[in-house]
């Protein structure tokens, strides 16, 4: 089976869901090739070493075809259409399987689609939006989405299922877009299980670690996890580790509050994904104030406790099983902390459970099944 995702825009350094499901599916004989834009979101700029120009770039697990485009980010538009319609619909595709339902990219596959002249691929829509990210919006977003959600209902009809990660995102979604909920499907997202998993050894740490890896900005809140964790009793017995600082302004906040707090730190840059498995293997606990991400499982899969804001809805499952907990105000973050360390001081967290656990509902090697189902 040939399989060609779509996206406005796509990054090699790092990983995240589509190149692990690329990289499952090969294992099954499959082949999956990415049809993007040479334009890159701002946010990843600096902390990617691969920013290409239009080409195409063969990597272990699939190939990239980077095409010449318009506007930034997530907004990209293909100037090169003719090239994007022959890659995907005069390629022996099998399956086309696009990121994002609100972007001029998927309109314009989805408006080529019509025109497709003996091509049988099927057409699904990944959406990774959440809560979070559509709280607060103005005048231009609003305009901005129902132009959008007007072309999916012109062009979406051929779409043969949506795929999201979360009931909150279901609700989000076809709200925003008009979308019936019968035509979503949930799959979690999920994690490298051949990178990810339970290898730390038995001895205690000196002080309770409490780990954050992940980009650094305000929306990540690092500042108010430290101001928080300062002002706890046993302060004087932590050590926290933030991965990812840069020279940016926050991240000299950032330092600027650890230099000053009770607790030990390490702050050092942006960990590459082999190096992950390692941290998490090295931490306590893992603990994400802010934004999430993918790292939430792929700690958990290192037998480590995640504590986690509760941003959107539908995170209980992250922490299902006692591998974890949801806060929302400043004294449910440091009741989670303080729990996590009388855990610590009495040799009571069960690394073993929590790995196995995330194993079982999040590795890649069950969840490339679910989309295998859609792919047909």
């Amino acid at each position: 089976m040939k399989i060609a995702r779509v996206f406005p825009t796509f990054q090699t350094d790092f990983k995240y869901t589509e190149h692990y499901l690329a990289k499952e599916l090969k294992k099954e004989g499959h082949q999956t090739i990415f049809v993007t834009s040479d334009r890159y979101l701002s946010s990843w700029k600096k902390y990617l070493k691969s920013v290409n120009p239009a080409g195409v770039y063969s990597y272990e697990d699939y190939i990239v075809y980077r095409l010449k485009s318009f506007f930034p980010g997530e907004k990209a538009i293909f100037k090169e259409i003719s090239k994007c319609y022959n890659l995907i619909f005069k390629n022996s595709v099998d399956v086309i399987h696009i990121l994002g339902i609100g972007t001029f990219t998927t309109a314009l596959v989805l408006f080529l689609s019509k025109f497709k002249h003996g091509s049988n691929a099927r057409i699904l829509i990944s959406d990774h939006t959440d809560v979070r990210t559509h709280t607060r919006e103005g005048l231009f977003a609003n305009i901005y989405y129902k132009v959008l959600r007007l072309l999916f209902n012109l062009l979406g009809g051929k779409v043969y299922k949506i795929i999201t990660f979360s009931n909150g995102s279901v609700e989000v979604l076809s709200k925003r877009f008009g979308i019936p909920k019968n035509r979503f499907s949930v799959i979690p997202l999920g994690y490298d299980q051949d990178k990810f998993y339970l290898k730390r050894n038995n001895s205690k740490s000196n002080k309770f670690t409490i780990g954050f890896a992940g980009k650094i900005d305000p929306k990540k809140r690092i500042d108010f996890l430290l101001n928080c964790v300062n002002e706890l009793p046993f302060a004087h017995d932590v050590h926290i580790i933030i991965a990812g600082i840069t020279s940016d302004s926050y991240s000299q906040k950032i330092r600027s509050i650890s230099k000053k707090s009770i607790f030990s730190s390490e702050l050092v840059p942006f960990f590459e994904t082999e190096q992950l498995a390692d941290f998490y293997n090295s931490i306590d606990l893992a603990v994400y104030p802010g934004g999430i991400s993918i790292t939430t499982i792929e700690a958990s899969a290192c037998g480590t406790p995640v504590i986690i804001f509760k941003s959107i809805e539908g995170l209980e499952e992250r922490v299902s099983f006692g591998r974890g907990l949801l806060f929302e105000s400043e004294d449910e973050l440091k009741n989670a902390i303080s729990h996590y360390y009388q855990l610590w001081k009495n040799s009571e967290i069960d690394n073993k459970r929590i790995s196995e656990i995330t194993k079982e509902f999040y590795s890649w090697s069950n969840i490339k099944n679910k989309y295998l189902e859609f792919y047909g």
